[in-house]
């Protein structure tokens, strides 16, 4: 479920590495974080709140599974957010509504304030029923020490 109403939808990023970049649409900078010269350009991003079994939990969600998720690229957001046109988010939410996903969600701590912080971040998705029509005799996941266990997720 879309539980910030207020969110753009997208962030200004490199166009080459995806990094944040705090430059205007289409403005060319050098990438802090890359190094290349390169163009700010809108990437997907929102944020959601999730439910399994063990409750509830605040991700982000980036690039095509955001443009899943909302069906518009980052352009389209951008474009309506400048436009100041609302999002359907009571749309967005109940296309979600029922749907269950297996995620891969990587937890990274962070200093933020002068205390640590928590951010989920879900690095890939998939929608269960697909999984069922196609069965996978094998996990396309390995685990390792910073992700959290996959679960089903519901909205």
């Amino acid at each position: 479920m879309i539980t910030y109403p207020d969110q753009k939808y997208f962030y200004m990023a490199c166009e080459k590495c995806f990094s944040g970049a705090g430059a205007d649409y289409d403005y060319q900078y050098t990438c802090v974080a890359c190094k290349a010269f390169t163009h700010a350009k809108p990437k997907e991003k929102m944020h959601l709140n999730i439910l399994d079994g063990s409750g509830p939990l605040d991700v982000k969600v980036f690039g095509k599974h955001a443009t899943e998720l909302t069906q518009m690229s980052a352009s389209r957001c951008m474009k309506l957010y400048n436009e100041g046109a609302p999002l359907l988010l009571d749309t967005i939410n109940q296309s979600l509504s029922g749907k269950s996903f297996i995620m891969k969600i990587r937890k990274r701590e962070r200093y933020m304030e002068d205390s640590m912080q928590y951010q989920y971040v879900v690095l890939n998705m998939l929608e269960r029923k697909s999984l069922l029509l196609n069965p996978s005799p094998t996990c396309p996941w390995q685990m390792t020490p910073n992700l959290l266990k996959i679960s089903t997720h519901h909205f």
